[in-house]
């Protein structure tokens, strides 16, 4: 007689994200017999790389741990982490990525640009503001939160991308690498094709992404350019966590 299978007998439990205080309760606790504590740094860096999701918050808080016994301190410690942490996220980011429809990556685009712009009522990374710049974004949103890409604060109404990690993973997957740029004439053609020729402002800008990505960042609202995303996702790469 064969057994019930596991979807019939097991339920299904989400997960969501833990607030800070509760994960910086749980790290304590796990280290309280260990001999070995985080310092203020060292959780601010667990707490921006996981954002309380406990899949991604265990694996930074397990480099770290790995990291400090292994003696190390200070900066050499933290870019251990964050490049361990990285390289064990990077698959993980691809299936979430790959699984997001074309609309809701147009809407993380643009979550991460308002993100970046000067503060005000109208740039803040609220609902309101993110379904201005992309009509779609109101039924993007609560599906990109469900599944651990957008983090909502609650108390301010605002969005972000899930972590620095994730953003910078997006940054190198949208841009091309230098000398693999796509021609202008590849562009020219791409653009009288498809009746964009409104893009031309920007059309100089346009190699700098990879091609399978020009539908997407053509449904930029002009506010937020092709041009504003690519200085966006660059200065993403330039900088570190720290």
């Amino acid at each position: 007689m064969k057994g019930l299978p596991f979807f019939n007998i097991f339920a299904n439990i989400v997960l969501r994200p833990f607030p800070r205080t509760d994960v910086d309760q749980l790290l304590g606790g796990y280290l309280s017999d260990t001999g070995i504590t985080f310092n203020e740094q060292e959780n601010e860096i667990i707490w921006k790389l996981g954002r309380g999701y406990p899949f991604f918050t265990q694996m930074a808080a397990n480099y770290m741990f790995e990291g400090k016994t292994a003696g190390l301190e200070g900066k050499p410690l933290l870019q251990v982490v964050i490049r361990n942490f990285d390289a064990q996220s990077d698959p993980h980011y691809q299936y979430m990525w790959t699984h997001t429809s074309e609309s809701q990556k147009i809407t993380l685009l643009t979550v991460m640009a308002l993100n970046r712009q000067k503060p005000s009522s109208k740039m803040q990374p609220i609902l309101e503001n993110i379904a201005v710049h992309y009509s779609r974004a109101h039924l993007d949103v609560p599906e990109l939160v469900k599944h651990g890409l957008l983090i909502e604060n609650r108390q301010s109404g605002t969005y972000n991308i899930l972590s620095p990690s994730l953003e910078r993973w997006i940054a190198q997957e949208i841009l091309v690498a230098p000398g693999e740029e796509e021609s202008q004439a590849t562009v020219n053609e791409w653009l009288k094709s498809g009746g964009k020729e409104n893009l031309e402002p920007v059309i100089g800008f346009m190699p700098k992404f990879k091609k399978k990505y020009w539908p997407v960042i053509a449904n930029f609202s002009k506010e937020i350019s092709m041009e504003l995303i690519g200085g966006i996702a660059f200065e993403i790469l330039s900088k570190g966590l720290i």
